[in-house]
């Protein structure tokens, strides 16, 4: 095989890679297949966000062209350059919903621009995935909550915002992870069939200029094609084209995860391409996995690739680069304290109010998983005032407030268990989960707090449990 025809197979390929430098093996990579794109983590940049500029060059001197940095920059949880050369802490999507859509398009504005500063011309953001609740493992408050018109209204502010910032937004997960029970990461999750309700925030951020969308390596429940979105041409091209009316590049969630696993290494390129999809994402390289890129370069030697599917492919890319916003030339200030750190967020950014009954016990069940670096004994620490029992791995919520603690998601067996107790009329009054920062849920009414022992004290003190001071 030459060069050249490697070269042409890596046209269609965003790759990334794990830890704090790349392996000389990557490298090599990218010097044989010279992809247009790189996705950034943050466990490459150990020196901190400073360091994204240098990065850069040095994969570009390996490519031998010019390379567009994409970075999952949501806020909350998932973000690559918080430190302390690069930009603040950005709140949750969720809590960035609570205080209404122009504080969205704020906070999307300031997110670009300080990221394009550093380099990055592509964010993986916003989220147009509607929260179903607790039972999902993986959205929580990355979404920007459960009603398709604020999400919907959210999801146009977060794209005008990064717009006017100077980056281009990438809606995902399409056609929507937010109502799945497994996490696509780890399996081939099955969402409802019927996409009608989940696809209205895609229509929002479709209608306000977004550039790209990500798929889901998601099945549909009960329809004859059970292959993941990803792999199907009716959802990736017919549907994104005629029903949503989308003509922007379409890019995979990243094809070594165990959703698009239901396919060899070798055919994922290929059946990814063929469906509809125009850069495939190979985000945390690791020794083997160029079996891919190698496979799409075996399959376009061969002539397997229909060369229409390659010329729309590199026309949406070409469009996005020629309409990459012009850079911002400064982020606008823009006034974070009432959205993140130890603050309560509602609506409209009113007042907290209590969410639980006068005379409630306050007594919480508590739950907790992998914990990272969180440092179990702080938030021991805020729920000192309360009765707390401590769940083993067969014991079912009881107290009036169930709390989940930890990085991973509660067990599979607690989650039935709530659903049970919510389907009877009998669930805790409040649900606290740390997935993805904390959310309180009564009655089906939301606050959230960010991330800390200070932020869990908040939000319990909204709920009339106990006192911040």
């Amino acid at each position: 095989m030459s060069p050249s025809t490697r070269r042409v197979a890596g046209r269609y390929w965003l790759l990334g890679f794990k830890g704090p430098a790349p392996a000389d093996d990557f490298l090599r990579l990218l010097e044989r297949f010279a992809p247009p794109a790189v996705i950034v983590f943050r466990d490459n940049l150990p020196g901190g966000p400073g360091a994204l500029p240098a990065l850069r060059a040095r994969l570009e001197e390996a490519a031998q062209r010019r390379l567009r940095v994409v970075l999952d920059e949501e806020g909350g949880w998932i973000q690559q350059l918080h430190g302390e050369d690069g930009p603040p802490p950005w709140p949750s999507p969720r809590a960035q919903a609570m205080a209404g859509p122009d504080a969205v398009r704020r906070c999307h504005r300031a997110m670009a621009a300080s990221s394009r500063a550093l380099g990055a011309e592509l964010l993986a953001t916003p989220l147009a995935d509607l929260d179903a609740g607790a039972a999902n493992p993986v959205i929580g408050t990355r979404s920007f909550g459960d009603a398709p018109d604020l999400a919907g209204a959210c999801v146009a502010a977060a794209v005008t915002g990064l717009g006017e910032g100077g980056a281009a937004a990438v809606l995902k997960h399409y056609p929507g992870h937010g109502d799945s029970l497994e996490d696509s990461h780890l399996t081939l999750p099955a969402v409802p069939r019927d996409r009608a309700r989940s696809l209205e925030p895609f229509r929002e951020g479709i209608a306000a200029g977004a550039a790209a969308i990500m798929s889901a390596h998601l099945r549909l429940a009960g329809d004859d094609d059970a292959r993941p979105a990803t792999y199907r041409p009716d959802l990736m091209r017919d549907r994104l084209a005629g029903e949503l009316g989308f003509g922007g590049l379409v890019v995979t969630d990243a094809l070594e995860m165990a959703g698009a696993a239901v396919l060899p290494l070798d055919e994922r390129g290929s059946a990814a391409l063929a469906a509809g999809c125009h850069l495939l994402t190979l985000a945390r390289w690791e020794p083997g996995a160029e079996r891919m890129l190698e496979a799409l370069a075996t399959a376009l030697d061969a002539g397997r690739l229909r060369q229409a599917w390659l010329d729309e492919a590199d026309a949406r890319w070409a469009a996005l680069e020629a309409a990459l916003p012009a850079a911002a030339a400064a982020a606008s200030p823009v006034d974070l304290a009432p959205l993140r750190a130890a603050g309560v967020f509602r609506p409209g950014g009113g007042e907290a109010t209590p969410l639980l009954k006068p005379g409630a016990s306050p007594a919480i069940d508590l739950d907790h998983g992998n914990l990272g670096s969180w440092r179990l004994d702080e938030y021991l620490e805020a729920l000192r005032p309360f009765r707390v029992r401590r769940l083993g791995e067969d014991d079912a919520p009881t107290a009036p407030v169930y709390l989940h603690l930890g990085r991973t998601p509660p067990p599979r067996t607690r989650l039935d268990a709530l659903a049970a107790l919510e389907a009877r009329g009998e669930a805790p009054a409040v649900l606290a989960n740390g997935i993805w920062g904390w959310t309180l849920i009564v009655e089906r009414r939301l606050a959230t707090a960010e991330s800390s022992p200070a932020g869990l004290a908040a939000l319990l003190a909204a709920a009339g449990l106990a006192d911040p001071s």
